[in-house]
């Protein structure tokens, strides 16, 4: 397994034909921000393959002077899935960023009348060796449990992890009142 920088059309190409099905419409940052984003050089969109076939994507912010990374956006391709292919990229990805903390949201079940797919997301993420923040957060109404996966032998306090968290959305969504209004952490 390889990880693939791709180029904006290629995010293009995959935000049209897979992130609008991987992800709810909250959930889903315009294709601007993204670019934007990119040009800034904090934000790397990664194919994710084996051989020449890519199977999947993930979406890698990077917080400026620390060793924290937030894995935005991350699917494998539906018709690859069931093969461990997922278990896998988060094994490559701890390995790739072997000297850096990855932060991951997965959707917090609490908030879905339907519970099957954010309990299933979250039980892939633990059963991955992620560790839970003990923060919580919302961001344009979408609800998040905050967790992080690293290959250095370290544990984060809370206040560590919420200080990673903030600056990610604060990079992410740079307009104060907007940040303000939408988003949304706390402690549990």
């Amino acid at each position: 397994m390889t990880f693939k920088q791709l180029s904006k059309k290629e995010v293009e190409n995959i935000y049209n034909s897979r992130m609008r099905n991987d992800f709810h419409e909250n959930e889903l940052k315009p294709l601007n921000s993204i670019f934007e984003m990119m040009d800034e050089g904090q934000y790397v969109p990664l194919g994710i393959y084996e051989n020449d076939t890519i199977l999947g994507y993930a979406f890698i912010v990077t917080l400026n002077n620390t060793n924290f990374i937030l894995l935005d956006y991350f699917a494998i391709f539906s018709e690859y899935r069931l093969n461990n292919i997922g278990s896998n990229t988060l094994k490559s990805l701890k390995e790739e960023f072997s000297d850096k903390i990855i932060f991951i949201e997965t959707e917090n079940p609490d908030y879905f009348d339907n519970k099957e797919i954010p309990i299933r997301r979250l039980n892939f993420y633990k059963r991955n060796g992620c560790t839970d923040t003990s923060i919580r957060s919302e961001i344009f109404d979408a609800p998040y449990i905050n967790m992080y996966l690293t290959s250095l032998n370290t544990s984060l306090d809370t206040s560590t992890c919420l200080e990673a968290i903030t600056g990610f959305y604060k990079f992410m969504i740079k307009n104060a009142d907007l940040y303000d209004r939408k988003v949304k952490i706390h402690t549990i």
